[in-house]
Order: C-alpha cells, then structure tokens, then sequence
C-alpha cells in the first residue's frame, strides 16, 4: 500500500477501507496501463475532493474498458463529511459607521475658527474586511457672537504713573462725582509686541508671553460704563502705546476683577 493511500484510511472514516479496498483490486485486474496516480486522480475526483472548491485540478479524461467501468460506476460511493482542516474561512465583515453627529460650535467667538462633527463605528472590519472610513470631519467657521464688536476696539494704554490720584482744590462737582466710580481691573497676556516698544523705559517691560494688569479707571470709562478696548474674554485683541510711535501688539484676555486697583508699575486705559 502506498504512502498516498495509507493516508486517505488515516483522515477518513472506515467505511472508506471498502471504496480502497476495490481501487486495489481494480487495479490489479485492470489491463490498462494506468499509473497509480492516475487512478488515485480518478477515485478523488468521485470522491468529491478534487474538480471542486478544495483541490483544483485541470480537467483528466481517463479511458477504461467497459467492464472496469461498470464495476466502477456500480460502486456506492458512501456519504461523508467534508474534513473540517478543508473547510472555507469565515466570511469577511465590512465596517459599517453610524450618521455622522451635529457640527459644534465655532471653535473662535470673533473671526476665523473651526467646526467639528463626528460619526461612530457600529460594526468594526473583521477577516480582512474593507476598513473604516474617516470618523471626524472639520470645516472653518467665522465667529459672529454680538460681543464681537467689543474685539474690534484698540486699547490706547499708559503707564499707571499717569494716573489722576492727585487732590485738586479747583475740581468741579461733577468731576468729584465721577471719581468716586469704582475702577476694575483686567489681566491680559500678551501675544505680540512691536519692536518700537523697546526703544522706551516703560514699554521696554512690555514682552510677549507676560501677563499685565490694566487698570480702568472712571476718567476712561465710555458710553458703554467700561473702558474702550478692555477685550473679550480668551478672544485675542489689540493694544496701542499712545505715547510711543509703533509700539503696539496683541494679547488675550484673561480675567476681568470689579473694584480693583492694579499693583504698581502696571498699565491703564486711557
């Protein structure tokens, strides 16, 4: 017996042993001169096990003499399950994504900012499916918060060594009365500074990143009851050295403090 079909009894039921069993005996008696491999073809290919899914083979045309072919074509060929190391894999699963969510809001108050949206996974790839797709989508936006005119306003600032806290006997009424308005603080922090600032003593201290505190008092306040230019909060806005040619910049407000007077050596609105 050879290796081929000791191999075939090994990985199928005995009840194969009979269809062998006359392979051999066919073989024998048979007066073809057919090789054993071509005979071996020929059973599996009755067997189901090539010509199909698990074994592709080209087409093979065997030729037998009528009595072998009765003999074989008059044999039952028993039912038998496929062996399971030849089954198929499973089947490939695509991703498959929800709707995609709503659009937040404009990442920026006033101006150019972002929109966001995303979208969720309800059957993730599987056994090599096609991947997912993109899960976040982003567009630009402009900011158009009523507020925003406020940003728009150029803060005209001084060192606080222009304030008005002296006692004048010849003040009006009117002017005593304003005085008595309580003055807020802002804490900005500064993103840009022109290069003039550093030509003066007092404005040489303005420097990027530095956090400043500009002082509103009741002389500068406007028609609004708050001082021009004193920002929008996380909004970046602009400011202006009056007393100094080209020396302005930007920066960011950070907080807002009601009747507050800034520590020394610091700015206020003019």
């Amino acid at each position: 017996m050879s290796p081929f079909t000791a191999l075939l009894i090994s990985f199928f039921s005995p009840s194969l042993s009979s269809f062998l069993f006359l392979f051999h005996t066919l073989l024998c008696s048979c007066s073809l001169h057919l090789s054993l491999f071509t005979l071996q073809v020929f059973f599996l290919s009755r067997f189901g096990l090539i010509g199909s899914d698990f074994i592709p083979l080209p087409s093979l045309h065997l030729t037998f003499s009528p009595a072998v072919s009765h003999s074989l074509n008059s044999f039952s060929i028993p039912s038998l399950p496929h062996p399971t190391f030849l089954s198929h894999f499973p089947a490939a699963m695509h991703c498959v994504v929800g709707p995609w969510g709503p659009w937040t809001e404009c990442s920026s108050l006033c101006g150019v900012g972002s929109k966001d949206r995303t979208r969720q996974v309800t059957v993730p790839p599987q056994n090599g499916g096609t991947p997912c797709p993109d899960l976040k989508q982003r567009r630009g936006c402009i900011g158009e918060n009523p507020v925003c005119d406020t940003a728009k306003e150029v803060a005209k600032i001084l060192p606080d060594s222009f304030k008005r806290d002296f006692k004048d006997p010849w003040r009006r009424p009117h002017m005593l009365a304003k005085e008595k308005q309580p003055s807020y603080c802002v804490y900005f922090r500064l993103t840009q500074v022109g290069a003039a600032c550093g030509l003066h003593f007092w404005s040489s201290q303005l420097m990027r990143e530095r956090r400043v505190c500009v002082e509103c008092q009741s002389d500068a306040v406007g028609g609004r009851g708050r001082c021009e230019g004193d920002g929008l909060e996380g909004a970046r806005t602009f400011w202006t050295a009056i007393s100094i040619a080209a020396c302005q910049g930007s920066w960011i407000q950070e907080s807002v403090h009601e009747n507050c007077v800034c520590p020394p050596l610091s700015l206020i609105f003019v």
